[in-house]
């Protein structure tokens, strides 16, 4: 975290972690959009949910609060000396918790990691400085861009707490079942369809993603783009001025591009295998292509046409948030 503080003053400057508020708000404000209409839910689980969506905590960029590092000395002479060190003052850090309350503003991360989370048992939603960069987030690109990459980040963060797994957990992070019989059937009702869905993506030959294992990620994913595009469409009516082409693509073109771009990845075979086998990430390819088929806003705005690949019919596409 003292690197973290460094790194923060060098890339991550105070407006960056302004506007990148306005968009977890408006990404909030649509994920609230859905909830309240869901044709599938109940009104006495479709409560429990907005109650769940009030007291989601966003955590941006980095902590509010610095660690104090008061007591913590190290030298030139001993590299083990300064790991001794560390290793007692971080020890000493945990046992004075003992007996206090939590500490709601710990963070999980450090601002200098590319990644983001969601804490089922705090209900929190957590992006550090270093996924806050381009091309997941640039605070002078389009909006298409930003929504498409960090947008999509920050909705899939909020749909964790709403997936296979973090749907078991209530507003105030107890494990509680907060559903009806029925609505939490509804609910495994369209996720096993998208289990089913990723089942059937060859990614090496006679080796299939695991639709179960990666279930959780792949709700993200789809609910996580989903709200995303929503949001979008807030953005541009909030200022008309910016739902401009560029570089000859729309904006809602964009927002699908950037999508596509922030999971440009590789593995050899072997690491492959291996997380076909352990990764409840679905690989990157089957990422980028899987939720944009269920959502008829891709075929719109790169005018795919019925039978196309990236085109599912009405009884084939996984609807869930």
């Amino acid at each position: 975290e003292g690197l973290g503080q460094l790194y923060v003053d060098a890339v991550f400057p105070a407006e960056s972690k302004e506007q990148m508020q306005h968009l977890v708000e408006n990404l909030s404000v649509a994920l609230k959009a859905r909830l309240e209409k869901l044709e599938w839910m109940g009104e006495d689980t479709r409560r429990k949910a907005l109650e769940k969506w009030a007291s989601f905590t966003p955590k941006i960029g980095y902590p509010d609060k610095w660690r104090d590092w008061s007591g913590f000395e190290t030298n030139a002479d001993s590299y083990l000396g300064n790991m001794q060190a560390a290793r007692a003052f971080n020890y000493r850090y945990m046992l004075n918790k003992i007996g206090k309350p939590v500490d709601k503003t710990e963070w999980g991360m450090t601002p200098q990691t590319v990644n983001a989370y969601y804490n089922a048992t705090k209900n929190e939603i957590v992006f550090p400085a270093a996924i806050l960069q381009a091309p997941f987030f640039d605070a002078k690109a389009d909006p298409a861009l930003n929504y498409g990459g960090i947008g999509a980040v920050i909705g899939h963060a909020m749909m964790h707490g709403y997936d296979d797994s973090g749907s078991q957990f209530a507003a105030n992070g107890n494990f509680d079942n907060w559903w009806t019989d029925s609505d939490r059937k509804a609910f495994t009702g369209r996720t096993d369809q998208l289990v089913a869905q990723f089942d059937g993506y060859e990614s090496l030959p006679g080796v299939n993603v695991k639709g179960k294992l990666t279930l959780g990620e792949n709700i993200g994913d789809l609910g996580g783009l989903t709200v995303a595009y929503d949001a979008l469409q807030m953005a541009l009516k909030e200022n008309p001025k910016a739902n401009v082409a560029v570089d000859g693509h729309s904006q809602d073109q964009r927002f699908f591009m950037n999508w596509a771009t922030v999971w440009r990845r590789n593995f050899t075979d072997g690491e492959l295998r291996v997380r076909l086998n352990t990764d409840p990430h679905a690989p990157a390819n089957f990422r980028a292509n899987g939720a944009p088929s269920n959502m008829p806003a891709f075929a719109q705005a790169f005018e795919c046409k019925p039978g196309d690949a990236m085109v599912r019919a009405d009884d084939k596409r996984v609807v869930i948030w």
